[in-house]
């Protein structure tokens, strides 16, 4: 029995603008979770909330993080694998039943990009992020959000899924504090593309 973590993404009608600024009401009709876990399956003490939701284009996310420590970017190269020492998010996404291609997107807080088929890391898509840092009144603390709109057909979709199609999905934060790991999507949630509103969500 699949007992992994299920998060039912919902069909929006009025998709948020991806600015990097989670807006009044703007992500009220996606789904949000947190419940992030360390590489050692315990709960993270940083906890980092993603919302999700679709419409027949794209699909969306935000990530909204905060570090009491400041975060940090250094990376500026498009599919730098130094991104993946600066506080980033990685997202995995696996469209189709188990032993298909899954794609890596990942990005940090100066809104440098990585992406990836599979361990191909020379595969390019078109997708969107944007990125902004809200700093505490010692400019050092700081909420970074992030949003990502990434088009179907960059995953080699006609369209989106239809309704109650199930993918394997990963979320990943990494620190710059202590660098998370995140395994092949398979071996984490799934995504369930529904037609409806609202929906309840469990912790990925």
């Amino acid at each position: 029995m699949d007992i992994s973590p299920l998060l039912a993404i919902p069909l929006i009608l009025s998709p948020p603008t991806i600015d990097g600024r989670i807006g009044p009401d703007e992500w009220n009709s996606a789904a949000g979770t947190p419940g992030f876990l360390e590489a050692s399956g315990d709960l993270a003490p940083h906890q980092t909330t993603v919302h999700a939701a679709f419409d027949e284009e794209h699909l969306y996310l935000a990530f909204v993080s905060y570090n009491d420590s400041g975060v940090k970017g250094a990376a500026k190269e498009h599919d730098s694998l130094a991104l993946f020492q600066d506080d980033a998010f990685e997202i995995y996404l696996q469209p189709g039943s188990e032993g298909a291609p899954y794609f890596l997107f990942a990005g940090n807080a100066l809104e440098t990009r990585y992406d990836a088929k599979g361990l191909d890391g020379t595969w390019d898509a078109e997708w969107t992020l944007a990125c902004h840092r809200e700093y505490d009144t010692y400019f050092v603390a700081a909420t970074w959000t992030a949003e990502v709109k990434i088009p179907f057909r960059s995953l080699g979709l006609k369209s989106a899924p239809a309704d109650g199609t199930v993918w394997r999905a990963n979320f990943c934060r990494d620190w710059t504090a202590g660098l998370a790991e995140a395994d092949l999507p398979t071996k984490k949630g799934s995504a369930d593309f529904g037609n409806r509103a609202e929906t309840d969500v469990t912790e990925v």
